[in-house]
């Protein structure tokens, strides 16, 4: 009886918890959003707090001053995540699946051509040359893809998965007679949906994040990412605070919202990939074989 008492105390304890970590975590984005919908002058006077004051949506009517070249961002960023996701997984898990097979003899080799690539870059002017000169991908979607499909960390990530697989079932396929290839997709893969669901909300948050292949190569003003458009939006707002002569000229500038547009862009930026994140959720408390071998 009084170790039933304890195991339900252990439990009141252990989910309240998980509750206050939860709450915690949760908090700072209501913040975010609260913020976003205060005015300028209360946010300045009373700071942030989890209830919005002063409500009013001036900080989103700035962003979506210019409502196409906003929703053209988001196809772009978008269309980028998706694709370049799913390539990159699949590239990294065929690069990976290899180095996991101990049978593999250049795979010490190639362990450590894909670490070094870690350790040190060709750097931005090299990169720059290659892409946009030899490669031609200047002002093309395809720039904000290729140069991130191959991640040596998620590499290695995916090569401790693969290793984890249990060999028995490498072993029963390859005596019935599958080649690599379908092992690899009809055996590894299945086996290894946590590892790479994992590895791909790590790829689409990096994607979805990216700014800086938009900003070196890009120039055409309808293949420009959110994060790159958003930024440019809060640097004209910066700007126009910092222009001393529209002060002069008798314009008050003072209640124009920035504060409150920052943290409007970050509900813009953010929002999406709560509800990916949601999505993936249910693959992370999965074991990496379960059920795939019994006894």
């Amino acid at each position: 009886m009084n170790r039933g008492k304890q195991m339900i105390g252990v439990k009141i304890v252990s989910y309240s918890m998980l509750i206050i970590f939860s709450l915690l975590c949760i908090i700072p984005f209501l913040i975010i959003i609260s913020a976003s919908l205060s005015s300028e002058g209360e946010l300045a006077k009373f700071g942030y707090f989890i209830m919005p004051r002063g409500i009013t949506l001036s900080a989103y009517k700035m962003v979506l001053q210019n409502p196409r070249s906003l929703i053209g961002a988001y196809k772009v960023t978008i269309f980028t995540t998706a694709v370049g996701s799913v390539m990159s997984v699949i590239i990294s898990a065929m690069l990976a699946y290899p180095l996991s097979r101990q049978d593999y003899k250049w795979r010490n080799y190639i362990n450590f051509f894909v670490y070094f690539t870690m350790l040190f870059s060709g750097g931005a002017v090299p990169s720059y040359i290659l892409i946009a000169q030899y490669m031609h991908l200047r002002n093309n979607i395809w720039v904000l893809i290729i140069p991130l499909l191959v991640n040596p960390w998620n590499v290695f990530l995916m090569r401790t998965y693969f290793a984890q697989v249990n060999k028995a079932l490498i072993e029963a396929a390859a005596i019935d007679g599958a080649g690599e290839l379908r092992i690899f997709f009809m055996v590894v893969v299945p086996v290894s949906i946590t590892g790479m669901a994992t590895v791909f909300l790590m790829i689409a948050l990096a994607f979805w994040n990216d700014w800086y292949q938009c900003l070196m190569f890009m120039t055409n003003e309808k293949i420009l990412t959110l994060q790159y458009f958003l930024a440019r939006v809060m640097s004209n707002i910066d700007d126009m605070l910092k222009n001393s002569a529209s002060i002069s000229s008798g314009v008050d500038l003072s209640s124009m919202p920035s504060e409150t547009t920052r943290m409007a862009m970050c509900v813009f930026a953010a929002g999406p990939m709560v509800f990916v994140f949601v999505f993936f959720q249910k693959y992370f408390v999965r074991g990496i074989s379960v059920g795939s071998v019994k006894g």
